[in-house]
């Protein structure tokens, strides 16, 4: 939220500060946007409503150097993990995909039935390029 509120200026400089290349347009900001407000309500799902599945609250707008099958939805719970990954430090990144991975394959539930994840999730999770 503290993002969202900074003058110009100074979202300015936290993109310099997050993007290796200075060299970064407009659309970088929107994408930037997206992915923040994709985590914030992934946070506030979790906090107040303790549900996470058929959430499709704010869009995603991909980077436009991934591949464009790499988010297949962008309002869904996947669309979250590919901002979440999109944002955090690449280490962080990577333990997000194996927890979530060890945390699936534990479940009795078969989320791929309940359609919360598509069945290729890890795989287009592996393909999305970091910052």
């Amino acid at each position: 939220m503290l993002y969202s509120y900074l003058r110009g200026d100074l979202r300015k400089e936290v993109l310099d500060y997050t993007y290796p290349s200075k060299n970064y347009k407009k659309e970088v900001t929107k994408q930037m946007d997206t992915w923040l407000d994709a985590v914030r309500n992934l946070r506030n799902y979790c906090a107040h409503h303790s549900m996470l599945v058929g959430m499709t609250s704010s869009v995603v707008i991909p980077d436009n150097r991934d591949s464009a099958d790499v988010l297949p939805d962008n309002t869904n719970l996947y669309s979250r993990l590919y901002a979440l990954k999109k944002i955090l430090p690449q280490k962080d990144a990577d333990m997000l995909g194996k927890e979530l991975n060890q945390l699936i394959s534990k479940t009795k539930l078969d989320i791929y039935k309940m359609n919360i994840l598509p069945t290729n999730w890890k795989d287009l999770y592996d393909r999305i390029l970091s910052l």
